[in-house]
């Protein structure tokens, strides 16, 4: 969120599949609603819902240096799959890849 991204939901989304577009919403209770370690919980601002485009598992093992493709199915969708990034430009890369494409794999 610190480079532009706009909040869904922390810890807890609902998903859905509807005609072939996969999309994750804010659950009621927790909208607009972010723990940050030692600060607590915070009002931030967020969006209802939003198209899923990746997934990034956070317990596999750090992605290669120029990984191939890997993708998970999602409610029978499937969604490209990332892995952890384990450097200090983690997020530029993230947003870049976000906000652009990849190129290869």
């Amino acid at each position: 969120m610190g480079l532009g991204a706009t909040l869904v939901g922390d810890d807890r989304v609902r998903l859905r599949s509807v005609a072939g577009v996969l999309t994750v919403s804010a659950i009621d209770d927790l909208s607009g609603k972010i723990e940050a370690r030692g600060l607590g919980i915070l009002a931030v601002p967020f969006t209802s819902s939003a198209e899923v485009a990746w997934v990034l598992d956070l317990d596999l093992e750090p992605a290669q240096r120029l990984p191939e493709a890997e993708f998970r199915d999602v409610l029978g969708q499937n969604v490209p799959l990332l892995r952890p990034l384990e450097h200090p430009h983690a997020a530029s890369a993230l947003y870049q890849l976000l906000m652009y494409e990849r190129l290869a794999p």
